[in-house]
């Protein structure tokens, strides 16, 4: 499945097909390697990623391994992949943040309204809220602004 079809995104054609067909095995065979289509993907329970830049090979033996109960993935990708998860067991060592609060706070400051952010964490606006009165408790901050400059600040500052 490709992620740029004309009329659907094949993200969304992936979780449609998937409750019509939940045998299926869905492999996402696209030019896009952004972090974020790569776990839209997942999350729409593709079973593999691979990018079209990738040798021939590669595809012929991510079917066989899809097949066999594998998820192969570009290696770009798996290494993309590896480093978030490094990076959210890092970050979550600072003030006892979890890595869904790290996605909550990640996604406000790329400037998303509540319900984006709900509506991406697959919450609803009043979970969402309930999360941000937690991040600002742990922070020890009265804000989401002051959440984020403090967050994102000592974070900078530990990672130098």
């Amino acid at each position: 499945m490709d992620i740029g079809l004309p009329d659907i995104s094949g993200i969304d054609c992936v979780r449609k097909l998937k409750v019509l067909c939940p045998n299926v095995e869905f492999i996402m065979c696209t030019i896009y390697d952004e972090d974020e289509n790569v776990f839209q993907s997942l999350e729409a329970v593709a079973n593999s990623y691979i990018l079209k830049k990738s040798k021939p090979e590669l595809l012929r033996t991510a079917i066989r391994e899809v097949h066999e109960g594998g998820s192969p993935m570009s290696s770009y990708i798996a290494r993309n992949i590896v480093t978030k998860i490094q990076h959210k067991c890092q970050v979550r060592t600072d003030y006892g943040i979890t890595p869904l609060e790290v996605d909550v706070l990640t996604m406000l400051s790329k400037g998303l309204a509540y319900q984006e952010v709900a509506d991406g964490l697959f919450i609803s606006v009043k979970t969402l809220k309930k999360h941000i009165y937690n991040i600002c408790s742990k922070l020890h901050v009265d804000n989401k602004v002051e959440a984020l400059n403090k967050f994102f600040g000592k974070y900078r500052e530990h990672r130098q």
